[in-house]
């Protein structure tokens, strides 16, 4: 009975242990030196953009017509989530808008599929700053080859695939649009997953079977 009095307080510690604290993730890029940025076509015709550091900024010239999509990661820029599942992103970019709207924001990669939390900068002129805190996965939309949303999220559970994260640009309504962007930080909070409380359990029945078995032997 003593060896089992034992147990129990270790068994109740380890329902309630967790595999981790939180943890948090920035990835961020203001100097976009050469080999910074990775550039893919995320859906549509592939080019018809133009992306270039220069100076400690990135500038990105749009196409037209066409709905295209257009990746630009950071080179390093992504998380495997062991033990963990992401509870938030919070996404920040500086831009200036060099002439007419254009439409960008937060992109995640993850299976070959290209997730986007979609904003349009409006006519404005100068330099601004997108925010946008507190994002969970059904605020970012999968696209297709097309671009047209497909209603599937990024997921952001315990083991799955690697997600890389960076932002995205799309065309304009008309040819040559061009957009400074400077300062960009992602930050992803994660969440540990708690440890199954079956192992405590466990413990907990095979310390009741050794103290039956040494009351059998007496």
């Amino acid at each position: 009975m003593t060896a089992l009095r034992a147990l129990l307080p270790i068994a109740a510690a380890a329902l309630t242990t967790t595999a981790a604290d939180a943890a948090t993730y920035t990835f961020s890029e203001a100097d976009f030196l050469p080999g910074s940025m990775i550039v893919e076509a995320a859906a549509g015709p592939s080019g018809g953009q133009a992306a270039s550091g220069a100076g400690g900024t990135y500038t990105v010239t749009t196409g037209t017509g066409a709905t295209t999509y257009t990746a630009h990661f950071m080179t390093g820029a992504s998380l495997d989530l062991v033990g963990e599942t992401i509870e938030e992103i919070d996404f920040l970019i500086d831009f200036n808008v060099q002439s007419l709207q254009h439409a960008f924001g937060l992109v995640i990669e993850q299976g070959g599929t290209y997730f986007i939390n979609y904003h349009l900068t409006g006519f404005v002129t100068g330099w601004d700053v997108l925010s946008v805190d507190d994002l969970v996965a059904s605020n970012i939309i999968g696209i297709d080859g097309s671009g047209n949303g497909t209603g599937i999220n990024p997921n952001f559970g315990a083991g799955a695939d690697t997600l890389r994260f960076g932002f995205f640009t799309a065309n304009s309504l008309s040819n040559g649009a061009s957009v400074i962007y400077d300062n960009l930080s992602i930050t992803v909070t994660t969440a540990p997953v708690p440890l199954p409380a079956g192992g405590a359990l466990l413990l907990l029945g095979l310390g009741g079977l050794g103290l039956v078995r040494r009351r059998r032997k007496a």
